[in-house]
């Protein structure tokens, strides 16, 4: 195994950077099998017992790209169900694989959230084509299951791995895995559902696609400094003396749960949430049943709504660290300035969405906007967990993003009741609650945001 060392000749690979590269990579596959159903369900479905409600907007219905393939009868609650049904699994999963990360490691963790998630992604097309919408809500909770605790032990990792300096980039540019992983995800699968005239042909390609991260990550891939073979004494000695070596300590579950900087970062996330995964799991739907754009340029719009968002948040991370370390900001106001406006410009962007109607050059720009706008929440919210701790980022990343999911669960039914009809102003009224619930959430966030580390996690 000699190629694998670090040094190759006079170079020396510092092994935080696999680390990094490795998680990021394992977001990207987990995003890119979670989101294939989310366009592929637009080629899938059709509306049950009657034609699906007529978009106010006088243009040209979308081209049916796959009509060759056979259309199922889901009422739209059907669909909300299948859509919610990954995170039925997602927010209970959570603590418990914070906890596991944490304890354990957090390679272990992801591997299982990996492999049982190509397993899910490949027998999905068997499972709609055998009429099943019911087992597919179950495989879906599966994948949701082990994807839950996917953020919680990156967390994890990056606590172990990612001196504080480093932090705000490396955070970032890990975690926009999941816009990576979008990207690429509604791209590819845009391309392959219009060329390929099948949706099933996606499932197939991703799942086999995350075989090659399994591989990889066998050998690659260790949940610690102290663990790692092939890391240089250097490097060891670095990020012990920056880290230190994290103790196994009992967790302070009521001292951690009831901090208001904690609750911040919670908070915080559930104004993020709200926005994100309705923009990742639904707007498909909307790009297609409204504004009537076949599943190519759903594909293509999407991917370049991430891939936006994907080049803010580069951007946002380094502008973030320069503010902290030549003393322009504090931590905590970092934070705060990034957090607002990740979080309350992309709800503004929404809203107008359902302003500008059926002018549908303006509703993709407003859409852009609203993606790529969220870009600083990942250099504040996101990484603010791991100012608060460095012994539980694993499981205090699980609660922030386990609720913050759970902020979610409502809207594809709100979307059934209220905008089930397709008209823009039902679809007004939709983006109206989120801009006023992700504002809430934000406000507390603002209010409660500390940038140092909390005593219930310092060493006595």
């Amino acid at each position: 195994m000699g190629c694998l060392n670090c040094t190759f000749g006079n170079v020396v690979i510092p092994q935080r950077y696999v680390a990094c590269v490795m998680a990021f990579l394992a977001i990207v596959n987990s995003y890119t099998m979670r989101g294939c159903l989310n366009l592929a369900i637009t080629e899938i479905v059709q509306g049950k017992g009657k034609a699906a409600p007529v978009s106010e907007c006088n243009v040209t219905s979308a081209p049916i790209v796959n009509k060759n393939e056979e259309k199922y009868e889901w009422a739209p609650e059907q669909i909300a169900t299948v859509l919610t049904a990954f995170y039925y699994g997602y927010v209970p999963s959570h603590v418990p694989g914070g906890f596991l990360s944490d304890v354990y490691g957090a390679k272990f963790v992801l591997m299982v959230d990996v492999i049982v998630s190509i397993f899910v992604t490949l027998l999905t097309p068997m499972t709609i084509v055998m009429g099943s919408w019911k087992f597919l809500c179950l495989l879906r909770a599966l994948m949701g299951l082990v994807q839950g605790p996917l953020f919680p032990a990156t967390a994890t990792l990056l606590a172990k791995w990612v001196p504080k300096s480093e932090r705000a980039r490396a955070g970032t540019w890990v975690f926009t895995g999941a816009q990576v992983g979008s990207i690429f995800g509604y791209l590819v699968s845009g391309f392959i559902m219009g060329y390929m005239n099948s949706w099933k042909a996606v499932f197939y390609f991703w799942g086999i696609i995350s075989i090659v991260w399994v591989v990889a990550a066998q050998f690659l891939l260790y949940s610690e400094p102290a663990t790692h073979p092939r890391i240089t004494q250097e490097e060891n000695e670095m990020l012990v003396r920056e880290i230190g070596i994290p103790e196994r300590l009992s967790v302070p579950w009521l001292a951690m749960l009831t901090d208001s900087a904690a609750i911040a970062c919670i908070s915080g996330w559930c104004g993020h949430a709200i926005k994100f995964y309705y923009i990742n799991t639904n707007l498909p739907l909307y790009i297609k049943d409204v504004l009537k754009f076949n599943v190519i340029e759903n594909g293509v719009f999407n991917a370049i709504a991430y891939a936006a968002l994907w080049i803010f948040a580069s951007v946002a991370a380094v502008v973030c660290d320069m503010t902290i370390n030549r003393n322009w900001m504090s931590v905590m106001v970092s934070r705060r300035v990034f957090a607002f406006i990740g979080n309350v410009f992309p709800a503004t962007a929404l809203m107008v969405t359902g302003f500008v109607g059926c002018h549908r050059n303006w509703a993709i720009v407003t859409i852009i906007l609203s993606t790529a706008l969220q870009a600083p929440v990942y250099c504040s919210i996101r990484v603010n967990v791991l100012d608060l701790t460095k012994n539980y980022a694993g499981i205090l990343t699980a609660f922030v993003n386990g609720i913050g999911a759970l902020a979610y669960w409502p809207v594809p039914y709100l979307i059934a009741g209220i905008a089930g009809d397709n008209k823009i102003r039902s679809w007004c009224i939709l983006f109206e609650i989120m801009f006023g619930v992700s504002c809430f959430f934000t406000l507390i966030y603002l209010i409660w945001v500390r940038g140092e580390r909390r005593d219930w996690d310092k060493i006595e």
